[in-house]
């Protein structure tokens, strides 16, 4: 019922038909009406850490921004601190059953090892602002696991008739 302010309005239907007696028949309906939520603001994520090898490939990722609340919720990005993040999301729209993917780059070229922390800021049309760290902690080399062994033997059990186990031996 558009233009109709919250509460409730009473009225009455009037049913008339021919050659029935009573001629009419009155109805008394009401009907309510609620006030629409006012827009609100959630995200699907509230902090994002990364751990990525110096001049590695950058890292794309998604921030879900939703609407629980009623009406469309108008929003705006911005990233403060390090340059090392960007979004390619400047503004969006959410609304109840329908959230809006906020997408992003974590790049670590030309960066030294170290850990950066960088914020994603979501800005809503009603005034409420949302911070979400992003922490990119930096590696100087490619991390790998080496093992090593040396005058490994496996043993056997005997096999029918003998007495000891035979040895055997393994190089990796």
């Amino acid at each position: 019922m558009a233009g109709l302010a919250p509460g409730t309005y009473n009225g009455q239907v009037t049913v008339t038909a021919l050659n029935v007696n009573p001629p009419s028949v009155t109805i008394p309906v009401s009907l309510a009406v609620q006030a629409v939520p006012q827009p609100q603001l959630t995200l699907g994520q509230n902090h994002f850490a990364y751990g990525l090898t110096q001049g590695s490939a950058a890292v794309q990722a998604q921030l879900l921004v939703s609407n629980p609340g009623g009406g469309v919720l108008s929003f705006t990005t911005a990233v403060t601190g390090c340059s090392c993040v960007s979004v390619s999301t400047a503004s969006g729209q959410a609304s109840a059953g329908a959230p809006a993917a906020v997408g992003f780059t974590v790049n670590p070229a030309g960066l030294p090892p170290s850990t950066y922390n960088s914020q994603i800021v979501i800005s809503a049309s009603d005034g409420e602002t949302v911070t979400v760290p992003v922490t990119t902690a930096v590696n100087s080399l490619s991390q790998s696991i080496v093992l090593t062994q040396t005058g490994c033997c496996l043993e056997r059990w005997p096999r029918a008739g003998r007495r000891r186990p035979s040895r055997s031996a393994l190089s990796m």
